[in-house]
């Protein structure tokens, strides 16, 4: 197992800020990929079906190529609480907006969901805790997160553990759509008993009980 710097291992850009400025003009339209559309870990999502646009902005076709999304680029917030995802698919041209970093790992040498793994490991999340600058609000530099390092297996140990972390997304994703279907159902059901004549004149109303 060899240890590396994030910056040896994938190309890294971050989202633009001045977007009227650096994307102006041009003919295409584009989804404009903002801190506040990316899922959060927290929530046990991490690999994103980024949908089609929402926001979009119209960039010059100088400024496009090198800043569209692919499937399998990593995207992390760099500012608050560290966050990572990585896009599952895509459905239409979309660019990074404000305090975003983009990586684009180097396939030979680390598979990106390799990397979702080994991001919630301790040994990683210590290095960020002692980059991040700022009180406030946390903030983590480029040039830092560029200089984090990463152990990295050959390539075959690296797709055992990606095959396992697909699995455990699969899981995670039949998880969150059962509870959103129990509570659809439950909103329903709730829906549904305070239109029914026969809980009329009770002595409290349902619309009270915790949902």
């Amino acid at each position: 197992m060899k240890e590396y710097a994030l910056g040896e291992i994938g190309t890294f850009w971050s989202g633009l800020l001045n977007t009227e400025q650096k994307l102006s003009g041009g003919d295409r339209t584009v989804r404009a990929v903002q801190p506040s559309d990316v899922p959060s870990q927290q929530t046990g999502v991490s690999e994103w079906d980024l949908p089609g646009a929402l926001r979009t902005i119209n960039p010059s076709q100088k400024n496009l190529e090198k800043s569209l999304l692919k499937k399998g680029d990593l995207i992390l917030k760099t500012v608050g609480d560290f966050n990572a995802c990585r896009v599952k698919s895509i459905s239409c041209d979309a660019v990074l907006i404000g305090h975003l970093q983009g990586i684009r790992m180097n396939p030979g040498l680390c598979l990106s969901e390799y990397f979702m793994w080994y991001s919630t490991t301790l040994e990683f999340q210590r290095q960020i805790e002692q980059q991040y600058t700022g009180a406030a609000m946390k903030r983590l530099k480029p040039k830092s997160l560029k200089e984090t390092k990463i152990r990295i297996p050959e390539i075959q140990q690296q797709e055992k553990i990606a095959q396992v972390y697909r699995g455990l997304q699969k899981i995670r994703e039949i998880g969150n759509a059962q509870t959103q279907a129990r509570a659809v159902y439950s909103k329903g059901l709730f829906q549904k008993m305070e239109s029914s004549q026969s809980l009329a004149g009770l002595p409290f109303q349902l619309n009270t009980v915790s949902r």
